[in-house]
């Protein structure tokens, strides 16, 4: 997961599981349960506003 603005040098690997930022990009810390649970949440709202809209009329784009 990438924080905001980092710059990452293409040669260098980083793991999966950790959060990413600054510049040089460097490791911040593991990404913990909270984190992907609140992305989730994040996701589901999206999902149901555009469910929502459409359903009152909104037309889709794309």
């Amino acid at each position: 997961m990438f924080g905001s603005g980092p710059t990452a040098i293409s040669e260098k690997e980083f793991p999966h599981d950790v959060v990413i930022a600054g510049n040089p990009a460097k490791i911040l810390r593991e990404i913990r349960q909270k984190d992907v649970d609140h992305w989730q949440w994040g996701k589901q709202l999206y999902m149901d506003l555009a469910k929502k809209y459409l359903q009152i009329g909104m037309h889709r784009v794309g």
